[in-house]
């Protein structure tokens, strides 16, 4: 076999429009990541998630969370069964994984980047996280209750706290903090099995703002008329939320942020503290731990496909199992966490194949045509995943077109295709133009207190 010299390698080679990595000044003012210096196994990697997240977010957009949460393929027409199961399995938790390791990369990045030029990280740091807050609270408030980068900006500070450490350190920490809600179920399940651990059904509640407050009152000789019964707080208030088909579909734009903001409180107080917190806080110690070991290199992960076929297997055969667990054997506690323990370990094994092969295959240079678009789609993600919230209040919500509740999930698996399709298409041209996407210029600037050159000056 002829040696053809080394293998291609893309993440080290500069744009065409760089002739040479741009060195940092010694000195000066904190600036954003100059585009040479960017690693573009990360920006690839991030536009990969960019993609699998939507894949995810559009069934929650568009039809009632409990619905959602609630969906089996099993219990679909078969074109539906088919696209639900492909997200559950290949999808679901998978891809906030990876863009959770990759916020903890770009912090590790960023902190040496600044060290070794002695500039200060932690006050620029901290004014970043402020500034993805304000982002996340208007996201998540105005535009879809499912907003991750407040949760993002908050665990930021903790992973702070670990910026010294050492590598191996990191990755204890991530893996104690990984376990915590395998743990915290397996104890509950122990201490009642025979529990039901059924979502609550908000659906009875509909109407019991109005029935009684309608009942007819009469007066006695005895008892004088009385005030019609008045429902309290909590009733009206699950009231509003059964309400939430009719309010997306034809509401008020104020119904709608009411709804918005109930759901933004309760997902950020309900879920995220017994599930996502702990596995996003594990994953950023890891992503931190990984630049540090070199992982995010050109060669670290080449030609692992056995670890990426492992990683699948394993994956694989504990999602299938937790599938099946859950639908045929109910939600009783004992039951309930098992699958969940099962589908919590098995897709952070297919997230770490998908990172495998995804590094992988990028360094392929007959694969470069595909490869471009991705960290194109990658480098704007902030922009592209806010973009799909725009996208699908204009689809599914009163002030577009109120198809919320209409489209069965085969519909929405394509929806999710095209907006990808197209943010493919657009990310490389807008960039041709301009340094950052719009989100992320707003982001820089406000971070580093002062504009950011957003055109691109031809070479």
């Amino acid at each position: 076999m002829l040696d053809t010299g080394p293998p291609y390698d893309p993440f080290r080679e500069p744009e065409p429009h760089a002739a040479r990595p741009i060195e940092p000044p010694p000195a000066g003012p904190a600036a954003p990541l100059a585009e040479a210096e960017r690693i573009k196994s990360i920006d690839v990697l991030r536009g990969f998630a960019v993609i699998g997240i939507l894949m995810v977010n559009v069934q929650f957009m568009a039809i009632p969370m409990q619905q959602a949460m609630d969906l089996k393929w099993r219990d679909m027409p078969l074109l539906d069964g088919v696209a639900r199961l492909i997200v559950h399995l290949f999808f679901e938790l998978k891809f906030i994984t990876i863009f959770s390791l990759l916020f903890g990369a770009g912090l590790a990045i960023q902190m040496e980047r600044l060290q070794r030029t002695g500039r200060p990280f932690v006050r620029v740091y901290v004014r970043r996280l402020f500034v993805l807050l304000l982002i996340g609270l208007v996201h998540g408030i105005l535009l879809w209750y499912g907003d991750i980068l407040t949760v993002y900006a908050v665990l930021g500070f903790a992973a702070l706290l670990f910026r010294n450490c050492r590598p191996r350190t990191l990755i204890i920490w991530s893996a104690a903090l990984f376990v915590v809600p395998v743990a915290g179920m397996l104890v509950a399940a122990a201490i009642n099995p025979n529990a039901d651990w059924k979502t609550p059904d908000w659906s009875k509640f509909a109407g019991a703002a109005t029935t009684s407050a309608s009942q007819p009152t009469t007066a006695t000789a005895s008892a004088p008329a009385t005030v019609p019964f008045e429902p309290d707080m909590v009733e009206r208030f699950m009231a509003f939320m059964a309400d939430e088909t009719r309010i997306y579909q034809s509401g008020t734009f104020g119904e709608c942020v009411a709804l918005r903001a109930s759901y933004f409180v309760i997902f950020n107080v309900s879920i995220m503290p017994f599930i996502y917190i702990w596995r996003c806080l594990s994953m950023f110690l890891l992503g931190m731990a990984a630049v540090r070991l070199g992982v995010f290199s050109a060669n670290a992960v080449r030609n692992r496909w056995g670890l990426a076929a492992m990683a699948l297997a394993l994956g694989l055969a504990m999602e299938v199992y937790s599938d099946y667990t859950l639908h045929h054997h109910g939600t009783r506690a004992v039951t309930a966490s098992t699958g969940f323990s099962l589908s919590y370990v098995g897709s952070f094994a297919l997230a770490v194949c998908y990172v495998v092969t995804v590094l992988n295959l990028a360094g392929r240079a007959s694969l470069q045509p595909l490869v471009r678009p991705l960290a194109a789609l990658g480098r704007m993600a902030l922009t592209n995943y806010l973009t799909h919230s725009v996208i699908g209040g204009l689809i599914f919500y009163s002030h577009g077109l109120g198809r919320f509740g209409t489209v069965n999930s085969a519909g929405l698996f394509g929806i999710a295709c095209a907006i990808i399709a197209v943010q493919l298409i657009l990310s490389p041209i807008w960039l041709r133009h301009f340094q950052f996407g719009p989100v992320e210029w707003f982001w820089r600037s406000a971070t580093y207190g002062r504009l950011q050159p957003m055109r691109r000056v031809p070479a």
